[in-house]
């Protein structure tokens, strides 16, 4: 295995797309933006900490645009945390970074 310099990485993006979800900005600062166009209708947002603890959770209403959610992240303290987010008929998980 042979890497050059010109293998790095030359910007960094700071939102992440997992399974068509947008999570912006990551890490976060002082809010997080959660977007999912293919989410309609009623959701749960939860955001927990590495031992299971709820920190935030919000019932929304994504309407035919799809979700687009805006976390208050100022009071978080730095660390990794699990965004659960809850449908009907699906449930996503996704780990998120608080700076």
């Amino acid at each position: 295995f042979r890497m050059n310099a010109t293998d790095a990485p030359t910007s960094v993006n700071d939102d992440v797309s997992t399974s068509g979800f947008t999570i912006a900005p990551q890490p976060a600062r002082e809010m997080m933006t959660v977007r999912h166009a293919g989410i309609t209708g009623a959701a749960t947002i939860d955001l927990m900490d590495v031992q299971g603890r709820r920190i935030y959770s919000a019932a929304v209403n994504a309407d035919a645009a799809g979700l687009d959610v805006t976390i208050p992240m100022v009071d978080v303290r730095n660390g990794v945390y699990l965004l659960v987010i809850n449908t009907d008929t699906q449930r996503h998980a996704l780990p998120v970074v608080k700076r």
